[in-house]
């Protein structure tokens, strides 16, 4: 049997946080600023232990240069699907389960820098967990 080989692969995976991350209400960074110079997509590959949240968002913010201005989108009511992408917003799990998914993001070779954020439209009395994530990107 052949393996599979993913095209042009350049980056990752590459861990964004080192413990779990607890999900609010607001929008809060998951990771530090990455360098997407050249690339074309970048995947967020998360583990959510969802609790008593729901719709839980993972947004990347496009900056122009390293320590810029981050610009998060507002809240925002969607159709119900698995995983809802409005590029360049934001991607939403909408299954409220735990869930180990990806999620992925275009950037077509346009976006300089960027950085992943996290919020859950609704925080349970148990707040969503983010217990990993990482990201992987390609040319």
């Amino acid at each position: 049997m052949e393996s599979i080989v993913l095209p042009h692969m350049t980056v990752g995976p590459t861990n964004l946080i080192g413990a779990p991350q607890t999900v609010t209400g607001a929008w809060v960074a998951l990771g530090a600023e990455i360098d997407l110079r050249g690339l074309e997509f970048i995947y967020l590959w998360h583990n959510t232990d969802i609790n008593n949240s729901l719709n839980v968002r993972f947004y990347l913010a496009h900056l122009h240069t390293t320590s810029g201005v981050v610009h998060l989108p507002p809240n925002m009511a969607w159709g119900a699907t698995d995983i809802k992408i409005n590029y360049p917003l934001y991607g939403e799990l909408n299954a409220d389960a735990d869930q180990i998914g990806i999620v992925p993001f275009e950037l077509h070779y346009a976006v300089l820098y960027g950085r992943f954020y996290v919020m859950a439209e609704t925080v349970g009395v148990t707040p969503a967990q983010i217990l990993t994530a990482a990201y992987t990107a390609n040319t």
